[in-house]
């Protein structure tokens, strides 16, 4: 998992499903998935779930959202996770797009921040 330090309230790390299915989840408070699949079996803390797609293409092949309102709703419920001080990890299949995206776009709103910034 890779750690973004958030000093202002709770801490943040972005990961793949793979990475959180094997790893001990003990310093986390939140586990977020942002994929199809989900991994909460082998999470030992709260486990939230946003069935997104990846993109269009994504979407047609295994399903999952890809608007903006469900986007929203990810980046609302870390947010919220943050500024109440709870160590939380964002996870998408590969840890590189939806996971990172829904943790920036939370990390922007606390910061308030606006979208070029």
């Amino acid at each position: 998992m890779d750690e973004i330090p958030y000093t202002e309230s709770g801490r943040l790390w972005i990961s793949d499903i793979q990475t959180v299915a094997e790893s001990p989840t003990d310093q986390l408070d939140v586990v977020v998935s942002t994929c199809q699949d989900t991994c909460r079996e082998n999470v030992g803390c709260t486990y939230e779930h946003f069935d997104l797609a990846d993109g269009e293409q994504s979407n047609e092949q295994w399903g999952g959202a890809y608007d903006y309102e469900s986007f929203a709703d990810a980046m609302d419920y870390v947010t919220i996770k943050l500024e109440f001080d709870r160590n939380v990890c964002v996870h998408c299949h590969r840890g590189r797009s939806r996971s990172v995206s829904v943790s920036m776009g939370a990390l922007g709103r606390m910061l308030d921040l606006r979208p070029h910034e």
